[in-house]
């Protein structure tokens, strides 16, 4: 409970109210030690698998058993969970009771701007290299050089980093409502700021569902014009990695679509709060604590979630890529192995414009069988 909202409002109180106003401020303890206990056992355990994830992946990208292109933004994107892990484990270890609301609106908020954009902005950059390695081979050979997907993760890196300092301003006003006015106040500050928060969860939801789908309908176009040609069935095995890779889209979906609907509450409590203590002599110190209450709650689900998607996600690469992530085990898809690294050139694929393509294996076709070589 606010400590000065509390003080001056203690003489207004009646006992039932009294009673219930502790009754709350009890919760709001209870609520503090759970989240205390829980988030850091969970991070911890978050931290091991996506550290051991990483290290793993190093290694396959080292000894080139995994494509180079793909799983550099899937390393970055495991070694922002380790980071976002340790953050959540020693912000739990280190706070006490009372500053546990601060810690978890920042988690929060953290998550919520930072988290959400570079694993959206990640998952599509993955999705729209498998569409080139099918699609326009020549610029994805010549153009989405690994060098080149370094430089596409420091830009997610920096404008996530950039995005998330936008919304500054809503620690303090979030930390101490009875003071937002002076910081943030609703309508002019923490309105705009949650509406584009909002707004910017659901298109990274909808942006890899419809990016994914597109994907997945090319690639069984794919297998039907190769069997058509009677042609090496590359796009049935790429069709098999992509599936693979629809856990971690379903994942991250399954996760931000609570987020997005957590967040909604926010605002209105948010909302809510900023009615209740202005003006301060109303002392709705009840009705304010169960807002208080009711969005450490949400903040701390939305917390929790994240750690759920970060606990599954290096599970997921693990069971999908067990034989070439692991060292000892055996590598029988050495057929495959540079299925991203060397791409092979498939006719069922249409010929690139001149801007990006060396050569076309089919025109070559054309020019070397021509009518003199049917003269005899």
């Amino acid at each position: 409970m606010d400590d000065v909202l509390y003080t001056s409002c203690r003489n207004k109180l009646d006992n039932s109210t009294f009673v219930l106003s502790v009754q709350e401020r009890d919760y709001n303890v209870k609520n503090s030690q759970m989240l205390l206990a829980v988030a850091p056992a969970v991070g911890i355990v978050a931290f091991v698998l996506t550290l051991a994830i990483s290290i793993l992946i190093g290694i396959a990208l080292y000894r080139r058993r995994l494509p180079s292109r793909k799983y550099l933004a899937v390393l970055s994107r495991m070694i922002i969970d380790v980071v976002t892990a340790a953050v959540i484990i020693i912000l739990g270890l280190v706070a006490e009771i009372k500053s546990v609301y601060l810690a978890v609106t920042i988690l929060c908020l953290f998550v919520c701007t930072f988290g959400v954009l570079q694993c959206g902005l990640s998952h599509i950059l993955v999705i729209v290299i498998r569409q080139l390695s099918h699609e326009r081979i020549a610029l994805y050979n010549e153009f989405l050089i690994p060098r080149r997907i370094v430089y596409c993760m420091s830009f997610i890196w920096v404008g996530s980093i950039l995005y998330a300092a936008l919304y500054a301003p809503l620690f303090p006003a979030l930390f101490n409502p009875l003071k937002a006015d002076d910081v943030c106040g609703f309508d002019a500050c923490q309105s705009p700021l949650l509406i584009i928060l909002i707004t910017m969860i659901c298109f990274m939801f909808v942006s890899n569902i419809l990016f994914y789908l597109n994907v997945l309908y090319r690639l069984v176009v794919g297998i039907k014009e190769e069997k058509s040609r009677n042609e090496m069935p590359l796009s049935k095995y790429k069709l098999k990695k992509f599936i693979a890779y629809g856990g971690h889209i379903a994942l991250f979906s399954v996760t931000a679509l609570p987020i997005t609907i957590g967040m909604g509450f926010v605002y209105s409590t948010l909302e809510e709060i900023s009615e209740l203590v202005h003006p301060e002599e109303q002392c709705r110190v009840l009705q304010y604590m169960a807002a208080i209450n009711r969005l450490q709650t949400i903040c701390g689900g939305v917390i929790l979630l994240w750690l759920v998607r970060m606990v599954f996600d290096p599970i997921i690469i693990f069971a999908t890529e067990y034989r070439r992530i692991v060292p000892w085990a055996n590598h029988t898809e050495n057929v495959h192995q540079l299925d991203e690294v060397h791409s092979t050139f498939s006719s069922s694929q249409p010929c690139e414009s001149l801007k990006w393509r060396r050569h076309c294996p089919i025109m070559e076709m054309e020019r070397t069988i021509s009518a003199w070589d049917m003269k005899n």
